[in-house]
């Protein structure tokens, strides 16, 4: 568990939030889903190739804190991961006053 402003190895302490309240948290998809057919807004997302393993991508919406795990195979990309994480505006407005 981490404490309310104060530092930890996880970063969470940087958050004015209860020790014991879930911040993130992911969901691995049984079946995985074409992104064609996935719904969500693309205008939303951008997509982030730069630290994921090859054939795969994360397609980021800070706004909304929804990220999600594509893997690509024959140039097919298939959801395979959703993360849900505080929007942006939350986290700014739970940020602790002082820098940790």
């Amino acid at each position: 568990m981490t404490v309310p402003c104060k530092d930890n190895q996880y970063k969470r302490g940087e958050y004015n939030i209860a020790k014991d309240l879930v911040w993130d948290y992911y969901v691995v998809l049984d079946n995985i889903v074409k992104l064609s057919d996935f719904k969500y807004k693309r205008e939303k997302y951008i997509k982030d190739t730069s630290g994921c393993l090859l054939n795969s991508a994360l397609y980021i919406n800070e706004a909304d804190g929804v990220w999600f795990d594509v893997y690509i195979q024959e140039d097919i990309e298939y959801v395979t991961k959703i993360y849900y994480k505080p929007s942006k505006q939350d986290a700014e407005s739970l940020k602790c006053k002082e820098s940790l």
